[in-house]
């Protein structure tokens, strides 16, 4: 009102004022001061990602080797990439790491102007400044403040839950190979989320529709190495012209609005490649529990 007066125009009423900028979509009375974290996680959700740690220990040769795994989400489509894996993870990896994640989303259509990250030390300063030369903000959350970061600590935790807790990890490359399967084929196209109306992030990209229906692998005893017939899944559109081995690594490839690459899923397959892998962990066992052994000797002489 008082803007109106100085420009001479008047008496105008209060409510008239008010219904005016409500149909040009202004709030009539804006609020003042910062706003809840809530509020700036809602606006900026477009284009704010969060970034993590996860640490995994893994088996290897040298023994048990704690890996840390870097990853980004967006909270407002919960679409995730794994930034990298290093047992090491120092400044110039880190700097690397940065590089390659403002790249990476800005190819995603979701190019960053805020990031949050915690009090972690392996965030360094050119980690920080990386982003800033993009234009983009980084928000420091805590310390000892989860909630800030709420949607990368779920997606910590649906990593160790769903994937992480249900295999023995032998090594980097094992680790890399997880998270790409879990994250590529589980969590963007089949994994539904509350958040996002218990739709997959990715399921708009993905409209292939894909039928199974059991079927027997007719391997036998041929020269694959298999001792028994096994159960295998197979595309219902392939059952008449193609014969799943249950040894081989074939896939079946479906056409869609993007390309699918489904490969069989067999069950009791392959003995003795279950056997080498078995004989194969006990020996690794056999070998930590002796090297520890002869250090405690070492240490009582």
């Amino acid at each position: 009102l008082g803007e109106l007066k100085k420009l001479g125009v008047g008496p105008v009423s209060r409510s008239t004022v008010i219904n005016i900028l409500r149909e040009a979509g202004l709030d009539p009375g804006p609020k003042r001061g910062v706003g809840s974290w809530s509020e700036f996680l809602t606006r900026h959700a477009a284009t704010l990602w969060a970034s993590d740690f996860l640490t995994v220990k893994t088996w290897t040769t040298r023994g048990i080797v704690d890996l840390s795994v870097l990853f980004f989400i967006h909270p407002g489509t919960r679409k995730v990439f794994i930034g990298g894996v290093s047992a090491n993870p120092d400044a110039a990896w880190m700097k690397q790491q940065a590089r390659n994640a403002a790249m990476r989303m800005e190819d995603m259509g979701h190019p960053v102007t805020h990031l949050i990250i915690d009090h972690d030390g392996k965030y360094v300063k050119e980690y920080d400044a990386i982003f800033e030369a993009e234009d983009a903000k980084v928000q420091r959350v805590g310390p000892r403040a989860p909630n800030l970061n709420a949607y990368a600590e779920r997606f910590a935790f649906t990593l160790r839950r769903e994937l992480l807790d249900h295999f023995c990890i032998l090594g980097e490359k094992h680790l890399r190979h997880l998270l790409n399967e879990f994250v590529t084929r589980y969590y963007h196209f089949e994994r539904p989320h509350q958040g996002i109306d218990n739709v997959p992030p990715m399921a708009d990209e993905e409209s292939a529709t894909v039928k199974f229906r059991p079927a027997a692998c007719d391997a036998g005893n041929g020269s694959s190495g298999c001792s028994r017939v096994t159960t295998a899944l197979r595309l219902d559109a392939e059952l008449e012209r193609s014969r799943f081995a249950c040894c081989s690594a074939r896939s079946v490839h479906v056409e869609g609005p993007r390309r699918l690459a489904i490969r069989p899923i067999s069950v009791n397959a392959c003995p003795p490649i279950a056997a080498r892998i078995r004989t194969s962990l006990v020996l690794l066992r056999l070998r930590f529990r002796l090297k520890i052994a002869v250090r405690t000797i070492g240490q009582g002489f």
